[in-house]
């Protein structure tokens, strides 16, 4: 075995009030996860497993909060979609495409069709097959600006283009509208431009292949994006405290390594974390909210830590008076074997 190998090994041990060895054992999640909120003498013991471990288990945790989003998100998704289908349904005449254009199957003369998605995020949807006038066309876009009740956004259907407008705020670089032919959006979407599409076979889509296309791509899109904000926003956390601690430790004279304290900011943030899980799924459901949550989030693990930091202290203070102790008695016994010479 290696120097190295031999130093790191006697790093990863403490010794217990009665001169036992401590080595770190391989807990599993949750047993961790108990002892993160219970148990804040096992505290030592877990961050004597390393960083890596700390950071495996930060990932664990922060996975299963991000499921439960994701699964928020699909069950979200969902509820939209329908009422989607039900707005095409009711709102949006038969239709046909064919050869990059869009025609109703029941013309009727100069008919304008309006839809307000607020689910989906759609904005406002209108649905005119007649005009190409570009007149017209800037009125819509203009009605689409002014609507704040659909967030200033939405989508002109058109019988060959389909037109995204948006309000820039003030100050704010990028085009307000973005036009797509449906050739465009064809080729983008399935690769081809020969496609015939009607409102029944559209219906048919969106409620059967489409409906599982569209909840699988949200469902990673929501897992993917909040596991990247909740594991920086986590270590962020995490090393701030660490940091406190640190600096903690360094002025109550605790014995304490930076990876230590790190892993123990790791553990510290787990009652936080599943708070923060009830507290979401509460807010999604019932709409409760809580004036500085965030605050909480955080004092709760600092007082973890200092009570396991102050655990750690009485531990060392223990440790000095009994080693004073010891002394003073092995000071007697050589006073007691001198008077008796």
């Amino acid at each position: 075995m290696s120097e190295n190998n031999i130093e790191n090994e006697q790093e990863n041990v403490i010794i217990d009030k009665n001169g036992k060895e401590i080595r770190p054992k391989k807990l599993g999640f949750f047993k961790k996860v108990w002892y993160s909120i219970a148990k804040f003498e096992k505290y030592i013991e877990m961050s004597l497993e390393g960083t890596g471990r700390a950071l495996k288990y930060l990932l664990q945790i922060e996975s299963i909060f991000v499921l439960i989003i994701a699964c928020i998100g699909l069950y979200n998704s969902n509820q939209n979609l329908n009422v989607f289908i039900k707005n095409i349904e009711d709102n949006v005449p038969d239709f046909r495409y064919k050869e990059g254009e869009i025609a109703l199957i029941y013309e009727e003369e100069n008919e304008v069709y309006t839809i307000e998605d607020k689910n989906l995020n759609f904005g406002k949807i209108i649905i005119d097959l007649n005009t190409a006038d570009q007149n017209v066309i800037s009125e819509y876009e203009n009605t689409i600006k002014n609507d704040d009740e659909t967030r200033n956004i939405g989508i002109i259907v058109l019988k060959d283009k389909v037109i995204q407008v948006a309000k820039l705020e003030e100050g704010v670089q990028g085009e307000s509208t973005i036009s797509m032919t449906y050739d465009e959006i064809m080729q983008s979407l399935f690769g081809r431009t020969d496609l015939e599409v009607t409102k029944s076979n559209l219906l048919e889509y969106l409620d059967g292949n489409g409906r599982t296309s569209i909840l699988i791509v949200n469902f990673f899109s929501y897992f993917i994006a909040y596991f990247i904000i909740y594991i920086c926003s986590g270590l962020i956390y995490i090393l701030i405290l660490a940091l406190v601690g640190f600096i903690s430790a360094k002025i109550t004279k605790i014995n304490l390594s930076f990876s230590q304290l790190f892993a123990m900011s790791t553990y510290a943030f787990t009652l936080s974390n599943i708070l923060n899980i009830i507290y979401f799924v509460a807010n999604y459901f019932a709409g409760i909210t809580i004036k500085y949550f965030d605050v909480a989030y955080v004092t709760i693990a600092y007082i973890y830590l200092i009570a396991v930091m102050f655990l750690i202290k009485l531990d060392t203070l223990r440790k000095q008076e009994n080693q004073v102790k010891e002394d003073k008695k092995e000071e007697k016994k050589e006073a007691d074997g001198q008077e008796q010479i």
